[in-house]
């Protein structure tokens, strides 16, 4: 087998994927990522529709994520030496 194991799922050349499509689709099905690489890169990562529909909608807004620490005291400042430029 020319698909490399890692912790959070599986990397597949892209010949290898092609030919065992079905196990790749099985094993994100299961939970765990499938990642195709094609020329040495990793390029496509196959996945549940779950999954994917999680990361495209998080749960949370930005607001909903820091309610928790509102009146704690804790304080965020902008620097004012960290300018971003920009041009119109």
């Amino acid at each position: 087998m020319s698909a490399k194991r890692t912790g959070d799922g599986t990397t597949w050349q892209l010949q290898e994927a092609k030919a065992r499509l079905s196990e790749v689709v099985q094993q994100a099905l299961e939970g765990r990522p499938q990642v195709i690489s094609r020329r040495g890169r990793d390029e496509v990562v196959v996945l549940r529709r779950s999954d994917y529909e999680s990361a495209l909608h998080p749960k949370e807004t930005l607001v909903e994520l820091f309610r928790p620490i509102r009146g704690t005291g804790v304080r965020f400042e902008r620097r004012k030496d960290a300018s971003r430029g920009f041009e119109f």
